[in-house]
This record gives structure tokens, C-alpha cells and sequence, in this order.
């Protein structure tokens, strides 16, 4: 990377003295193009003072323009998980999905996972009770705070994604048995974890009572509520 920003220096060193002869002969035996292509720097160079190797790229212009970019960045935003299909419909000028999926790739605007959150968060009631919740935050003693969380494992234990060449099947081994599903329960504290539980299988109402009742409210103190 470090060498391309001499290599286009050096290029259009070697453009500007090749074009100050008349001929364009010399184009296409020094850069190996085409007869309509060096008429084309030519004539650029001529009219249109066009001095440089990037100035020169030429090409035929993109379908969609500025303003098309524009209305495209603004669908994205309001739309962020629209399809190509969708985007292309609601563009003013016609463009294919390619012409759009090329368009969103200059623009920037990637294809990624979601990171998605309740949709609840968006009333208005819900927000002033989160901004009310936000503002008593500088009050509250971390030492009492407890938070409860749970997360699931597999006993299998064996990754199910890999690499190899494109187009070939990965195919890898693994122990047999039957494998199952457990469930960790624990609460968390400033001081460190309190009543860890591991059960089989999802957590359902009745579990989640008598993890509560026996075991997190026998870790628990008055001055921790």
C-alpha cells in the first residue's frame, strides 16, 4: 500500500511526457491500449486539461447519480432492513438489484447482523421511566445491587462452523451420545457470583420459583434489597 501512492506519481510523470507528442502512437506501445483509448486521453488532455493517471479513468457513468444516492441513503435509514427488491421499487430512476447492491457497497452501507432491541423502548411512557430510572442511577450503592442472568450449554461441546475451499463440504467428526441442553442460573454482585444453579433442560415457571425460594433468597440479606 505504501508503494501505490509513487507508482500513480511515476505513472502520470510517464502520461505527461508521452502526450506531449502529437502522435498517439507512443500511447499504445508504452501503456499497451487501444487506438480509441489514447485518442480519448488525447482529446481529454487537449480540452479538457485532464493532467493525471485518476483524472483520466474514464468510464461510463454511474446510473445513479448524487441525488439518487441521496433518496437511497435516506430509504436505508428509514428502512435499514429493506431487500434490494424493495430498495430498487422505491428508487426514482430504474436501476437493477446489482446496480443497487454495487451503489450501496461505494456508499459504504454494508449488509450485517441486526442488533435488536424491544420495540417497547419507543413509548413514551417507557421512556420516561428509563430517563427517571437513568437520573436515580447517581444515587444507588452498588454494593446492594444484585442481577440475576442466564445463559444455556450444550454438553455436546463441539464447534459447528469450520473453513475450508470454497465449493467442498467440510466434513469433521465428533463424539457420539446423545447430547443436552442445560440451563445456568446465578446472580451477580460487586463482590463476585452468589447462588449458581445448573438445570436440565429450559428454565420454566415453576423452576425459576423454586430457584428463587431456595436457594438466591437464602443468599440474599436485607441490605442487599
Amino acid at each position: 500500500m505504501a508503494w501505490k501512492p509513487i507508482r500513480m506519481r511515476c505513472e502520470s510523470w510517464s502520461l505527461r511526457l508521452t502526450l506531449r507528442d502529437s502522435k498517439p502512437s507512443r500511447l499504445l506501445k508504452g501503456f499497451k491500449v487501444g487506438r480509441a483509448w489514447a485518442r480519448g486521453v488525447k482529446r481529454r488532455w487537449r480540452e479538457l486539461k485532464i493532467r493525471t493517471v485518476i483524472e483520466q479513468k474514464h468510464g461510463p457513468d454511474p446510473l445513479l447519480g448524487p441525488e439518487d444516492r441521496k433518496q437511497l441513503a435516506k430509504l436505508v435509514e428509514e428502512t435499514p432492513d429493506a431487500t434490494l427488491e424493495e430498495l430498487r421499487k422505491q428508487l426514482e430512476t430504474p436501476a437493477s438489484a446489482a446496480t443497487v447492491c454495487r451503489a450501496l457497497k461505494q456508499m459504504k452501507l454494508t449488509l450485517k447482523k441486526k442488533s435488536v432491541h424491544a420495540s417497547e423502548q419507543e413509548r413514551p411512557d417507557v421512556k420516561r421511566e428509563r430517563e427517571d430510572w437513568e437520573h436515580s442511577l447517581p444515587g444507588l450503592d452498588l454494593e446492594r445491587l444484585v442481577f440475576l442472568d442466564e445463559c444455556g450449554i450444550n454438553t455436546l461441546m463441539d464447534r459447528l462452523y469450520g473453513r475450508c475451499l470454497q465449493g467442498e463440504r467440510l466434513v469433521d467428526s465428533a463424539p457420539a451420545g446423545r447430547r443436552q441442553n442445560n440451563t445456568l442460573l446465578s446472580a451477580v454482585r460487586l463482590a463476585g457470583v452468589i447462588a449458581p444453579l445448573l438445570l436440565p433442560g429450559p428454565v420454566n415457571g415453576d423452576s425459576f420459583a423454586t430457584y428463587v425460594e431456595q436457594l438466591l433468597v437464602r443468599e440474599l440479606r436485607r441490605a442487599t434489597l
